[in-house]
């Protein structure tokens, strides 16, 4: 007997500016943010972990923790590992390590494709 509720069929590709976008062909959908069935649990928890990396505008890196509205420097502790399992992931599946350039390029896809609000702060240099 086949399961009557599948998992969507999503594909990765890339968009002309090199950008990854994934389309679902049973819905017809595109996103640029990787959809949820295609994550691994490293990359779930990532998605969920409060802190968000943003750029100020002098052009300078914070993170944000979007429950307790505190803003930082530094990589929070806990960011840093799930990163850190994210590449582990990568690197046991035989993928190529995430470079700087990707990160900011899926951060901004994933901007493009979703509202984002961003506080600014004035944090002790």
């Amino acid at each position: 007997m086949s399961d009557p509720v599948s998992k969507p069929a999503w594909t990765e590709h890339k968009a002309p500016d090199g950008r990854t976008y994934y389309y679902n062909a049973a819905t017809r959908e595109s996103v640029w943010e990787k959809p949820d069935d295609l994550k691994t649990e490293a990359e779930l928890m990532l998605s969920k972990c409060p802190w968000k990396e943003y750029t100020s505008e002098q052009g300078k890196v914070y993170f944000h923790n979007t429950q307790t509205k505190e803003s930082v420097w530094t990589v929070p502790k806990e960011l840093q590992e799930l990163r850190d399992k994210v590449e582990k992931e990568k690197q046991e599946k035989g993928e190529a390590p995430s470079t700087e350039e990707e990160a900011k390029k899926e951060a901004q896809s994933a901007k493009n494709g979703a509202e984002v609000s961003i506080v600014f702060v004035s944090l002790p240099i």
